[in-house]
């Protein structure tokens, strides 16, 4: 949940970053600038086309599975002993992750330009390891000073399967789209 909450910071301040129009950047995007930098290298960030945005997301949600340092805010109530334990375990998940990240296997489906300046992705994408059923995702992008920026992301519903539809009935957990926002 904390990689999640990571990776949503990072993306709000790449969006933030490319939907800034201001000629004079205030001192709270500069720092929000200089702290995207130091969480995740600008080599690694591709923005020129949708597919390349979107395989930069799943670089950023890879890098935080694989990077993020062990939380020790609460282990004032923890012992010697299972503070160990917890570092030992934090550190053999991250050991894992590096070696076989589960999010390398997500793949690009389809690309849709609905504009020059608007396009529509779907994807494939596991979301565990060992998932065995990949998650549907329909990602909106805008182009934004020549940076393609995610607008929102869909999951199809796992009620309805994408149908709208639910035992002959409109779809609630869904309200009858097929889709679910993940935002």
């Amino acid at each position: 949940m904390k990689n999640l909450f990571n990776l949503l910071i990072v993306l709000c301040t790449l969006s933030i970053i490319g939907c800034n129009t201001k000629t004079e950047t205030t001192n709270k995007s500069e720092k929000q600038i200089e702290i995207t930098k130091r969480i995740f290298p600008d080599a690694m960030v591709n923005l020129t086309s949708p597919d390349n945005a979107i395989k930069t997301y799943w670089k950023i949600q890879i890098f935080n599975d694989t990077t993020e340092k062990i939380d020790t805010t609460y282990f004032y109530l923890f012992s010697t002993d299972a503070k160990a334990k917890r570092i030992q375990k934090t550190n053999k998940a991250q050991s894992e992750l590096k070696a076989s990240n589960f999010r390398v296997a997500n793949k690009i489906d389809k690309v849709e330009m609905e504009t020059d300046s608007r396009a529509k992705v779907w994807a494939i994408e596991y979301t565990y390891p060992e998932c065995k059923d990949p998650d549907v995702l329909k990602y909106t992008l805008v182009k934004v000073a020549n940076k393609w920026l995610i607008e929102s992301i869909d999951v199809k519903c796992s009620l309805c399967k994408g149908t709208g539809i639910w035992y002959d009935e409109k779809c609630k957990f869904c309200d009858a789209t097929g889709w679910n926002d993940r935002m």
